[in-house]
């Protein structure tokens, strides 16, 4: 494969001009400023004076119809429109992932030799990773196997929206996981408060709709539990995604009492509260469910402080006939991985004044700390884009405003509460291992199958967006 060069761009944290030179084999060759150097056979990309930063690692999507090449590929197109080339997949009731076969299974359907165009070459598709059930059915009762299925490549184990309801089974859990060194990631709601009715959170919002709901305290108590266990047992312990005021404080506190805990919530929670379900929005029943305001400045601030340690999409596409139904009946999720990047930026840097450097160090660096074991313990940005790296990279736009499309969505699930929502920020390319696997501009993606850029068009998505947006007014 030839070289490539990105010109024109501005590395993240920085202002100044510079280039990039990609090696034929996909890595990083050198960073240099100004002018980009001659190479007559180099592939050149013009990165339009936009940032670049590593590309995003998101730590929790849902995906239940892994099953073969092609479904690699669409998961692959939806993740890179999004930024995204590494993520982690939750057991789900579809997808339980409940001991190593199962797990094994599902890897091997993410090897990227299973992605292969007509001629045998490879095409790029996303690393795609996986969380072991941390019990047997997601039942909460009956212990998975962590050994085994760490040893065939679960990275943690978590039962997706549910938790141990029983603190005697939470306590084996830790004392179990603690033998493997292997991380537990608990859904912060508490079930026996969270019941099965329950559709939104407890407030006078609630009562007006009339709408079985669960009060937002179900996470300080599932917190509490948790964590007293943990200071108890030890171990390696993550929650989220964290949604409250109680939730933040208790997370803090443990911090400072030393505890080996961390946290993360989604751009939904520090964007929208309990009022974007309006009249009866099923895209805004989620689990947990949207908060109060006070909830949701907290969680800002928490982000801000450091309390919370990474952002994920939580990212649960749904067909429309799961959603378009009574509130009450409404499968709870949202296609929320496209939107991520946007809303970071527009909510957290825009109207908080977030430095952007930290903000994608939530979505890069941060997530590969926490597996650390698994993918060499990465510190900082910078390290993610040191000469000798994979050229994976993101260029994006921290300025442009424009408006949420759903009908653009690369993911063929449009279930979002953003549709029609300005926004500011958006990913412009994504690159993964020195080829352009996303490109904003061709408002599709584009698949690059050999040095000369041949590309496979997808005939979907012809939807052009609305550049003329001029006033910026999210809520």
């Amino acid at each position: 494969m030839k070289k490539t060069i990105i010109k024109n761009i501005r590395k993240l944290g920085g202002e100044s001009a510079g280039h990039v030179v990609i090696d034929g084999a996909g890595f990083i060759e050198q960073w240099g400023g100004g002018a980009a150097p001659n190479m007559p056979d180099a592939v050149m990309i013009d990165g339009g004076g936009h940032v670049i930063a590593p590309s995003f690692f998101d730590m929790r999507t849902t995906i239940n119809n892994l099953s073969a090449a092609d479904s690699l590929q669409r998961w692959s197109r939806v993740l890179f429109a999004a930024g995204v080339t590494h993520a982690v997949v939750v057991p789900s009731q579809k997808n339980l992932l409940d001991d190593a076969k199962s797990v094994r299974a599902f890897l091997s359907l993410t090897n990227p030799k299973n992605a292969r165009d007509g001629d045998g070459g490879d095409l790029p598709v996303a690393n795609l990773h996986c969380y072991g059930a941390m019990t047997r059915g997601l039942a909460g009762t009956q212990l998975s196997e962590y050994g085994l299925m760490g040893l065939a490549g679960a990275l943690g184990f978590c039962d997706g929206d549910h938790n141990a309801a029983s603190s005697e089974a939470f306590l084996q859990i830790l004392r179990y996981a603690k033998n493997f060194n292997a991380l537990i990631l608990a859904h912060p709601e508490d079930p026996s408060l969270s019941n099965q009715d329950a559709v939104m959170t407890s407030s006078l919002l609630a009562s007006r709709l009339g709408l079985p709901s669960a009060p937002a305290v179900s996470e300080a108590v599932q917190l509490q539990r948790d964590i007293t266990l943990v200071g108890l047992v030890g171990g390696r312990y993550h929650a989220g995604p964290i949604t409250t005021r109680a939730g933040v404080d208790i997370i803090r506190q443990a911090k400072k009492r030393g505890l080996a805990i961390t946290a993360d919530t989604a751009p939904h929670y520090f964007t929208l509260n309990e009022t974007a379900i309006g009249h009866y929005l099923t895209h805004a029943k989620l689990s947990p469910p949207l908060r109060g305001e006070d909830d949701r400045q907290a969680v800002v601030e928490g982000i801000i402080d450091g309390t919370i340690d990474i952002i994920a999409s939580d990212h649960k596409p749904l067909h429309d006939d799961k959603k378009r139904l009574p509130f009450a009946s409404a499968v709870v999720g949202m296609a929320s991985i496209e939107t991520m990047l946007p809303l970071m930026i527009t909510t957290l840097h825009h109207q908080h004044g977030m430095a952007l450097e930290k903000i994608i160090a939530m979505v890069t660096t941060k997530p590969r700390e926490l597996f650390a074991a698994a993918f060499g313990g990465k510190k900082n940005g910078e390290d993610l884009l040191a000469v000798g790296q994979p050229a994976d990279m993101v260029l994006l736009d921290e300025k442009t405003l424009w408006k949420i499309n759903s009908g653009e969505f690369v993911s063929p699930s449009k279930n979002t509460p953003f549709d029609g929502s300005r926004v500011q920020g958006r990913v412009v390319k994504t690159i993964k291992q020195g080829r352009v696997v996303f490109d904003m501009e061709l408002r599709k993606e584009e698949i690059i199958r050999d040095p000369m850029h041949e590309v496979i068009r997808d005939p979907m998505d012809e939807v052009i967006l609305d550049h003329k947006v001029s006033v910026y007014h999210l809520f």
